[in-house]
């Protein structure tokens, strides 16, 4: 396995990234659903995501119940430093959704 990539310190900009499939991304069984890791394809930040049994917390901490496997948005949530980044942000400000 590759060491992942360098962290580039890009400049805080909101920018809508393509879908990335769930079945891609290294993923972990948790206690009521799967923590998912996540790698930011903007500036390579890495960080998790997790999914509990059709809620979602991101690393906003924000829920949502679902019915049905919906995508899951991410923000990115690196927490690494990126210039001109707003108060309370932590991240690039790509954002992308993981699908099912």
């Amino acid at each position: 396995m590759s060491p992942p990539p360098q962290h580039q310190t890009v400049k805080y900009s909101l920018t809508r990234l393509a879908d990335v499939s769930a079945g891609s991304m290294p993923q972990a069984k948790v206690a009521g659903g799967i923590e998912y890791t996540v790698i930011c394809r903007r500036c390579n930040g890495s960080f998790k995501v997790m999914n509990y049994e059709g809620q979602y917390l991101s690393g906003f901490g924000a829920r949502k119940k679902a019915t049905a496997p919906q995508p899951i948005g991410v923000v990115c949530d690196c927490g690494l430093d990126h210039k001109n980044r707003p108060a309370g942000s932590a991240g690039c400000g790509a954002v992308w959704d993981i699908v099912h």
